[in-house]
Order: structure tokens, then C-alpha cells, then sequence
């Protein structure tokens, strides 16, 4: 009588289809954390440069004397935006103006702040 060979069975053990899955998993846990913290970190640095360009853009009406009003709201698409302005006399007359653009985080009761230092020359 012949050798009997045993059937060659093809395929993975129950232990290493547990490794892949668990290695799986905590890769997709690893990459879900890091969309999550760069799409938070996005939503921050958006808000930021926003109240920046706002605010700049104010600050320079407030240095020409194109603005009157020491506070008010930015216009769409920025109305979450405001802005508040104090004038001080510098020791060589110049009007020291400081400009404060605060803003709220949409879906948040987190407020923001940012501040901005300008100059106009005395009259």
C-alpha cells in the first residue's frame, strides 16, 4: 500500500485572523483620532485667519479716520465677527488706536480674541 498523503488545507488559523483584525482596528482608531484632531485644528486656524484679515481690514479704516464707530459687527460672511475699539493719546500726540476682533466658534459657546495695535497721526 501507498503513502497516504494528508489534504493540504489552505487558509489562516482563527489566531491569526484575530491579530489582523485587532492590528486592523487599531490602526483605523489611530487614523479616526488624527482626522478628528486635524479637522479641529482646521476649524481654529480658519477662525484665526479670518478675525486677522477682518480685523486688518478695520484697522486700517480705523487709521485713515474712515470709521467713526468704535465697535460694530463685520458684514456677511463674517457676522459671527465683532469688533471693539479704544483711541489713546500718545506723549507725541498720535492716537494710539487698539483694535479687539472677538469671534464665536460655530456649534460652540467658545469665545475668541484677538488684538490689533495701529497709529494715526495728530491732525
Amino acid at each position: 500500500m501507498g503513502k497516504i498523503n494528508p489534504p493540504k488545507i489552505f487558509g489562516f488559523t482563527l489566531l491569526e485572523v484575530l491579530v489582523a483584525l485587532s492590528l486592523a482596528g487599531t490602526i483605523i482608531a489611530v487614523l479616526a483620532q488624527s482626522f478628528m484632531q486635524s479637522a479641529f485644528t482646521q476649524q481654529k486656524i480658519g477662525g484665526r485667519v479670518a478675525a486677522m484679515v477682518v480685523g486688518a481690514g478695520k484697522l486700517a479704516e480705523l487709521e485713515r479716520g474712515a470709521e467713526l464707530a468704535l465697535s460694530g459687527n463685520f458684514e456677511e460672511p463674517y457676522e459671527n465677527y465683532k469688533w471693539y475699539a479704544s483711541e489713546d493719546t500718545a506723549p507725541d500726540e498720535s492716537v494710539i488706536i487698539t483694535l479687539t476682533v472677538e469671534w464665536k466658534e460655530s456649534g460652540t459657546t467658545n469665545v475668541h480674541k484677538t488684538s490689533f495695535k495701529g497709529f494715526r497721526e495728530p491732525n
